[in-house]
């Protein structure tokens, strides 16, 4: 992969990164990476990428390091990337109702009956 794509994905997975821990909680890396090829549907993204992925979340400070019981490292979103998050979810939403009425109202506008005066061919285009 040519290294601009490369950069690409890398800052995309980082916000795939964010928003998983800041919708589904605290994970490890092993679980991020797990649920982040679910999410895309693949099995390319290996356990170095999303460790890189958290790094470069963890020197913005979106993320933080948590330990469970078990000493086991867990990464948990933080508190601005959780806000950051629900916003951006609320105005998507709002993108997809406004989507979903446009098409609706399209929808019921093409199947209205056409009035003769609609389906008339303008001379301009009538055949000789």
């Amino acid at each position: 992969m040519d290294p601009v794509r490369q950069a690409y994905r890398s800052d995309i997975l980082v916000s795939v990164v964010i928003e998983v821990l800041a919708s589904r909680g605290e994970r490890t890396t092993t679980e991020l990476g797990r649920v982040v090829n679910q999410i895309w549907r693949t099995r390319a993204i290996t356990e170095p990428e999303v460790t890189d992925a958290v790094t470069k979340a963890l020197s913005a400070k979106l993320v933080r390091r948590v330990a469970d019981l078990g000493n086991v490292e867990k990464w948990q979103a933080s508190p601005g990337a959780i806000e950051d998050s629900r916003k951006d979810a609320e105005w998507a939403q709002r993108v997809l109702a406004k989507l979903q009425s446009d098409v609706a109202e399209r929808l019921s506008d093409l199947a209205r009956p056409q009035t003769a005066q609609a389906n008339k061919v303008p001379s301009t285009c009538k055949e000789p």
